[in-house]
């Protein structure tokens, strides 16, 4: 087991029967349960400089294992100076002291690759539709376009404001709703209501005009994240996938972590039942207080969080706040994962989403989204033509 940048600050420590202490693993506060002691002993830990034994995996779980530093070379190791003797300590390296009894998780200690943030997009509020207000992220000037994904609203809305009719072609519209309903209805005559939980996943292809109002008097909040369609598919015709929350395969884990897979492959291996067009990874994450979460992802993906509710600990590296959008490091040579650490004390709700980029010419006018200009000239013709 290796360590780096353990480091704390010199202060004194209470070391009781069955109880914890923090250590700082590259920024990361890690819980260590000490091994049970019979003494009740105060003993001023000489820390101080940073420490570095070897590399690191972050996010390793260890427990029965405690580390001190001594300030001075003693001819007895295993005591704390002036005081009792500490079962197990035996050994001194780099003037580190390490209890033998060590049990890691092991799927924690893995070789799997690590995602990282590597950026951050607060989402700005803007009028969009008819009177509505939106959190926008992706597709805003931060982050004009994300391959696959094109835009990424958050919205809250109540009558009179909302969506009227509006054209869409070349690419797909997700939404995702929160709270309260919202009423789609289109020139196909299609409609229908997505509420709390539910999802629609609309497939624009060649063209459709559609709209999208609340349908509570409340706040009707939800996301709408628009997917790019490949070349090959993008004179489609129009489909339409809804899913109500029943419907979405939900994970409940015994620690409180909850994932409701919308679209691709969460833990466990379980799918989500919508069939997406190019490969796509969807997945709702509620997290109670100070649990964790190791994501898988798949290699090639690009991906990003965007935080709802509380914060978040991404690999002990930064905290998100709601509105923030985190992009994810790229990796294209394996599978890897995203480590997630939910807020201590209120818990986090967060979505991961992932998709392999298309890696395509984009070229886009509002509700057009093509790949050159003269198809985009060609959609404006059509709309005008009432051939949508």
């Amino acid at each position: 087991i290796s360590f780096s940048n353990i480091s704390t600050s010199s202060k004194y420590f209470s070391i009781a029967l069955e109880s914890c202490i923090s250590v700082s693993f590259s920024g990361r506060y890690e819980p260590i349960e000490l091994q049970s002691l019979k003494y009740l002993k105060r003993w001023r830990g000489d820390i101080g400089k940073r420490k570095c034994l070897s590399s690191l995996v972050v996010g390793v779980r260890v427990e029965k294992v405690w580390w001190m530093r001594f300030g001075f070379v003693s001819s007895v190791l295993g005591r704390f100076p002036g005081g009792r003797w500490v079962p197990g300590v035996s050994q001194r390296v780099s003037g580190w002291c390490l209890h033998p009894k060590v049990r890691m998780n092991a799927s924690s200690a893995s070789s799997v690759p690590v995602r990282s943030i590597v950026r951050v997009v607060e989402a700005q509020e803007q009028s969009e539709g008819n009177g509505a207000r939106v959190r926008r992220s992706i597709g805003g000037p931060e982050l004009r376009n994300f391959d696959p994904f094109l835009l990424l609203d958050e919205f809250s809305v109540k009558p009179p404001a909302g969506f009227p009719d509006h054209p869409h072609r070349g690419f797909e519209t997700v939404t995702y709703m929160l709270q309260g309903r919202f009423r789609h209805k289109d020139n196909k005559g299609n409609e229908g209501v997505v509420g709390p939980g539910d999802l629609q996943w609309m497939t624009a292809g060649r063209g459709v005009v559609h709209s999208e109002m609340p349908d509570t008097e409340n706040d009707n909040i939800g996301l709408q994240l628009w997917v790019n369609l490949p070349s090959s598919k993008k004179m489609t015709d129009p489909r339409y996938q809804g899913l109500s929350a029943a419907d979405i395969p939900v994970v409940r884990r015994s620690d409180g972590v909850e994932i409701k897979i919308i679209a691709g492959k969460s833990v466990d291996g379980i799918e989500a039942k919508v069939l997406t067009q190019s490969p796509i990874l969807y997945v709702d994450i509620t997290m109670t207080p100070g649990t964790r979460l190791e994501h898988p992802i798949p290699r090639g993906y690009r991906g990003f969080a965007y935080i709802l509710d509380g914060k978040a600990e991404f690999n002990g590296e930064r905290y998100g706040v709601h509105g923030d959008c985190l992009v994810l490091s790229d990796n294209d040579e394996s599978d890897a994962i995203l480590r997630i650490e939910g807020d201590r004390t209120s818990g986090t709700r967060l979505v991961l989403i992932a998709g392999l980029p298309l890696k395509e010419p984009v070229v886009q006018y509002g509700p057009f989204v093509m790949n050159t200009r003269e198809e985009i000239m060609k959609a404006f013709a059509d709309y005008q033509a009432n051939k949508f």
